[in-house]
């Protein structure tokens, strides 16, 4: 995962580098970006990131709670970074409420769209400047990922909607967007936004106020 901000989650404290060894064989070098203590764990970039010049990476999550009852609520959060040969600058946290979200799948449908979206923003405004970033979308549900890549059908026919709103935005006018799926335990900073989204959104579900649109 790259750096984290103000959430509490430890922060990359290494890059990665694919090198060639004298034999031939792929190599793997780790160098340290910050000081490390002694035990405490190295926590680097993938090598994938760094190899390109401008990316923009989005992560997502979604959270729910009292699903499938009258007081189901959730949230989504996503986290957006530019990288840069490696280096991670964090420009946007979002949390989203979601007060009529009756699962943890609709809200992690939500994060995939929200996600979709502000990647798209942060990639334009960069090619506005004249660069030319990659864009790449994680997140650590599988069946979303999926969707989106059409490698799996849902079939919960309440996630549809949400899921083609970010297809068809896929579809038009991010069509170079790349999805990818990543383990929970990269995902924290997403998560926790999720989970901040969550909260907000207790309230708003006394209302009966709806999910955005």
């Amino acid at each position: 995962p790259p750096p984290t901000d103000p959430t509490g989650v430890r922060s990359v404290n290494a890059v990665t580098a694919w090198t060639a060894c004298s034999c031939g064989a792929k190599r793997i070098t780790i160098t340290a970006i910050i000081d490390i203590k002694r035990g405490a764990p190295i926590i680097a970039m993938a090598p994938t990131t760094q190899s390109i010049s401008c990316m923009v990476l989005a992560q997502f999550d979604g959270s729910c709670s009292g699903a499938g009852t009258n007081l189901a609520h959730g949230g989504c959060g996503v986290a957006i970074y530019v990288v840069r040969f490696g280096i991670a600058k964090l420009v946007r946290l979002q949390r989203h409420p979601l007060p009529s979200a009756h699962s943890a799948a609709l809200a992690e449908a939500h994060g995939l769209f929200e996600a979709t979206a502000g990647a798209v923003d942060v990639r334009d405004d960069l090619r506005l400047q004249g660069e030319q970033p990659v864009a790449l979308i994680q997140g650590d549900n599988a069946a979303a990922i999926n969707f989106i890549n059409k490698e799996a059908r849902i079939k919960a026919m309440t996630l549809l909607p949400t899921l083609e709103k970010a297809w068809e935005r896929v579809t038009t006018d991010a069509q170079d967007l790349i999805y990818e799926y990543i383990p929970r335990e990269l995902n924290k900073i997403a998560d926790n936004l999720a989970v901040q989204a969550r909260i907000a959104a207790r309230p708003l579900c006394r209302t009966g106020a709806e999910n955005p649109r």
